[in-house]
């Protein structure tokens, strides 16, 4: 059984503070930013298709009624090819950023190579 303790544990991450490697839990995972997500194995014994909602992942997947959900299983199915649920473009965030030297601009500009 997970404790209030756990819960708050297990959503937060290490932060080095100092060069001997010592370490202290700090902030929480509830404002992270989702970059891709995808299904590595679903399993269903349940004999009608059960449609998905996931927080952070686009509806992109209709079911016959025309109402849109994260993903679909089938019925009585199981499956562990990979299924992309959601990818995002971060080509933007890869350019290298150098200081704004001009006063008054932005602190920061993005330059392409």
């Amino acid at each position: 059984m997970l404790t209030a303790f756990c819960v708050a544990f297990a959503v937060q991450q290490k932060k080095f503070t100092s060069l001997d490697g010592a370490a202290e839990s700090k902030g929480d995972l509830k404002s992270v930013v989702l970059h891709d997500m995808a299904i590595t194995h679903a399993k269903s014994s349940f004999p009608l298709a059960l449609g998905a909602r996931i927080t952070g992942v686009d509806d992109r997947t209709f079911s016959s009624t025309g109402e849109s959900f994260s993903t679909v299983i089938l019925p009585n199915a199981e499956s562990t090819a990979v299924k992309k649920l959601q990818a995002d473009d971060v080509s933007l965030g890869a350019l290298p950023c150098v200081p704004d030297t001009e006063p008054g601009g932005v602190p920061c500009q993005q330059t392409s190579s």
